[in-house]
């Protein structure tokens, strides 16, 4: 985080022809611009370092210092999210492609000056698709499988972005951390992933405070180690997600798509993936990164279907709003 990079920087009315502040957006930690390019393309320019303060429960602030939640942000890896597009491209996941810029003191910025003046920023498009097409939110993909059994998701491309997900220690994949994409089937819409927000890739907490809090109330902070500490536990903030979008999968399905994952994501692959952090950041700890990357893939045999027994003790299958025949076997 203290590193001194080499970034590019970010002038609102020069880049890629200039853009036109559409809105405000963000959650309760992280400030972020809603734009449009000269070409009617909406983009997404967002804050890398966090104040996390904003999602402490009330109940808890007077418990809860506020530097201590400050500098638990360090365990973030700021430019983490550079390394995901190539491992996403050989696993064939859909994905954004951000791109890192100092944002300077832009008068231009007008009534956003202050929040984005002298800070890096991520700037990757509003609907990450390759073709560029609207995407879809969480809530209205459940939707449309509720309005008509004929729409179905491909469960395959979800495994494949989950167990990136595992291998990357992402934690963080809750509902809203979703795009779905559209395909036409000609027998109603199939829908693919797009996962989005990679801000939790690599993390990694140390320290006996953090060991105390992760282990005492937030077990899934589990960090990016050599090894899956616990593959349920891990995926708590998943839980409901994985029911929904994992159901339709059998064993021999999972085992299968596991293997043509490891494949697909070889030691060159890891390597090249590692190079894309600005060199002053892979000095630092490039090649520690890419042997946790090749372990927890190689791993990924035993601890996936570790995972799939868990999920497949109780499946949810839900209906549609149409009627329908159950047949269980």
């Amino acid at each position: 985080w203290s590193t001194p990079v080499h970034l590019k920087v970010f002038r609102i009315n020069k880049q890629f022809g200039g853009f036109k502040i559409l809105s405000m957006g963000g959650g309760k930690q992280t400030e972020s611009l809603r734009l449009e390019d000269k070409d009617g393309h909406k983009w997404i320019l967002r804050t890398v370092d966090k104040d996390p303060t904003g999602s402490i429960p009330e109940v808890l602030k007077p418990y809860i210092a506020e530097n201590i939640m400050k500098d638990m942000i360090t365990a973030e890896h700021p430019y983490g999210a550079l390394m995901v597009p190539p491992l996403a491209d050989a696993a064939k996941i859909e994905h954004a492609d951000p791109q890192y810029y100092f944002v300077p003191d832009d008068p231009a910025l007008g009534f956003y000056r202050s929040k984005f003046a002298n800070k890096i920023c991520l700037l990757e498009f509003h609907d990450p698709t390759s073709d560029e097409t609207e995407t879809k939110s969480t809530a209205k993909v459940i939707d449309k499988l509720v309005e008509d059994s004929k729409n179905h998701i491909d469960q395959e491309s979800i495994l494949r972005a989950r167990l990136l997900d595992m291998m990357i220690g992402d934690w963080d994949r809750h509902f809203d951390q979703w795009k779905f994409g559209t395909n036409d089937t000609g027998a109603g819409k199939l829908y693919f992933p797009v996962p989005k927000d990679r801000d939790q890739a690599f993390f990694n907490s140390d320290g006996l405070l953090a060991k105390g809090i992760t282990f005492a109330a937030l077990p899934y902070l589990q960090g990016f180690k050599r090894y899956y500490p616990n593959i349920k536990w891990f995926n708590w903030e998943e839980r409901d997600f994985d029911r929904i979008f994992l159901n339709n999968l059998d064993a021999e399905k999972w085992k299968q798509i596991i293997s043509e994952f490891q494949q697909h994501l070889s030691d060159s692959v890891i390597l090249q993936a590692a190079h894309q952090l600005p060199p002053e950041i892979y000095t630092i700890g490039g090649a520690t990164i890419v042997k946790k990357l090749k372990r927890r893939r190689d791993l990924l045999t035993k601890k996936g279907m570790v995972y799939y027994q868990f999920l497949s003790r109780e499946v949810n299958v839900v209906g549609s709003n149409k009627n329908e025949y159950f047949k269980i076997s």
